[in-house]
């Protein structure tokens, strides 16, 4: 391996940590190692990153849920199968539909992505969906850029052209 291609891998891993570390929402240390027993509030919960092989692991339960969090357009051209599409900036605006809240709580495990590592919106929906009490949310950090270079299944929402026409 190339001096060049370990300073690129360096780089990578330096910045997607930053990113990780962005996406926190302004955490402290002691929040997510310690509880406050004087107003009972519970420790604030890191978000938990999931690697590819878990990520086909989760898939393997159907009661487990995906949530694409790419915009819509990017969802219905293709997506991870049977994920489901909750926009981030929708979820920004607190407009999450409550049959969608309660279908993610009942889930052993929700399983968020967007287009990689480098793009840390999946970990801002994670917190989005931890603050409404969600405790069942994982984040596929490598997201949909390393689904597709994988060849894994996939799925499209637009129906094929001229499909009402013989």
């Amino acid at each position: 391996m190339s001096k060049n291609n370990i300073f690129k891998i360096l780089l990578v891993s330096c910045v997607s940590g930053i990113i990780m570390f962005l996406a926190q929402k302004d955490i402290s240390y002691k929040d997510i190692f310690r509880s406050n027993k004087s107003d009972n509030k519970p420790a604030v919960r890191q978000i938990e990153s999931i690697s590819l092989s878990d990520t086909i692991m989760f898939r393997q339960n159907p009661k487990n849920i995906f949530i694409d969090v790419r915009d819509k357009k990017f969802y219905d051209y293709v997506h991870i199968p049977g994920a489901i599409n909750l926009p981030y900036e929708d979820m920004a605006k607190g407009k999450i539909p409550e049959d969608m809240l309660e279908k993610i709580k009942l889930a052993p495990n929700s399983v968020i992505y967007c287009i990689s590592n480098s793009c840390g919106v999946s970990y801002h929906s994670a917190r989005i969906l931890m603050d409404k009490g969600l405790n069942n949310v994982k984040v596929y950090s490598e997201g949909w850029g390393q689904w597709k270079a994988c060849k894994l299944p996939t799925e499209k929402s637009i129906p094929p052209e001229n499909k009402d026409n013989p």
